[in-house]
């Protein structure tokens, strides 16, 4: 679900696809009790069903997914084994990917969060900073 609602803009990336039914057995199609009364006929007009195709692929670069590097994820797995605690049942992805959108400006303020000089890179944005709309008027 989260592919769905952080790739696929619906008007641009999903298709409606109608057909006619080649079962009564989904519920969707109808109320049960009409189903039912299809069921018995000898050649019932079948009811329209539909499918939607979704394309959640990556049509150009993304931020990395919101976890730490490999290196530091491997890290804490050591650490956590050394304390001899119950063995982890890890998910892909268990560490942050690049996907491609990740400047160099990004890699440094990251690098410097790690050493502990993420001040450093609030001074430089402070600098960056516009005033907003209600700060211009006072």
């Amino acid at each position: 679900m989260w592919v769905v609602c952080h790739r696929v803009q619906p008007h641009r990336d999903t298709r409606v696809v109608k057909y006619a039914a080649t079962a009564l057995v989904d519920c969707s199609l109808l109320p049960n009790e009409r189903l039912a009364q299809l069921r018995e006929e000898v050649s019932p007009e079948m009811p329209t069903s539909s499918r939607i195709f979704i394309n959640a692929t990556m049509q150009w670069a993304y931020p990395p997914v919101s976890l730490p590097k490999e290196e530091f994820m491997q890290k804490a797995l050591e650490l956590w084994q050394k304390e001899g605690l119950p063995t982890l049942k890890l998910k892909e992805p268990w560490w942050g990917r690049d996907l491609g959108y990740w400047s160099e400006t990004d890699e440094t303020n990251a690098r410097r969060a790690v050493c502990g000089e993420y001040y450093q890179t609030g001074k430089i944005q402070a600098q960056m900073r516009r005033p907003t709309s209600g700060e211009l008027r006072e």
